[in-house]
């Protein structure tokens, strides 16, 4: 009573004001229509796969185009699944509506990309474009970019960082390209998802 006639407000009168405030903020948002875009995440070194789990369980939608890369150790040869943009990921989000600020304390993430204090979209049409090329498992395939004629290099298999020029390009992705091997031309058959453009 006598915090009420001094005009200073109690702390239950301010845990009140507070809740009020949130509960219009959200009764604000949910008659907004949800303006999503894209943004990108840097992770920490390798922690894309924790960072992508952790977003995931936040209710993000995160997108990480991978692609296959040969790795050689020990006069060995194997193919792994590699991000396409090491360290980095893409998160749709509404920052009007979605608690963004969360994605900066997420395990795996070192921070998402800001102009000044607020996220920096992706331009239009540019995530959308790589979800075109990713086939069920999200690993890009470039082969509706390759051409015959087009100089191409080998991106994985024995033949890695071969640089040669695609002869021919079946219906069902099997490719046929001529390499510089010992002095002349040799073909070498594949497929397309083996190749990038050069």
């Amino acid at each position: 009573m006598l915090e009420e006639q001094s005009g200073v407000k109690g702390v239950g009168e301010k845990a009140r004001d507070a809740s009020f405030e949130e509960a219009a903020a959200d009764v604000s948002h949910k008659g907004r229509e949800r303006r999503t875009r894209w943004y990108v995440a840097y992770t920490e070194r390798c922690g894309e796969a924790r960072a992508i789990t952790n977003l995931h369980r936040q209710g993000f939608a995160v997108f990480c185009p991978w692609t296959r890369k040969t790795v050689r150790h020990a006069r060995k040869t194997k193919t792994i699944r590699a991000p396409l943009f090491p360290s980095y990921l893409f998160v749709e989000l509404d920052p009007a509506q979605d608690r963004w600020r969360a994605i900066n304390g997420t395990r795996g993430i070192s921070h998402l990309i800001t102009n000044g204090d607020v996220p920096a979209p992706v331009p239009a049409g540019v995530v959308e474009a790589i979800m075109s090329r990713c086939n069920d498992a999200g690993i890009v395939s470039w082969k509706p970019m390759l051409q015959v004629g087009q100089t191409v290099r080998v991106s994985q298999g024995s033949f890695v960082d071969f640089i040669g020029t695609l002869e021919h390009l079946s219906p069902e992705g099997r490719v046929r390209i001529l390499v510089e091997l010992m002095g002349r031309s040799v073909a070498i058959r594949m497929h397309g998802e083996d190749l990038e453009p050069h």
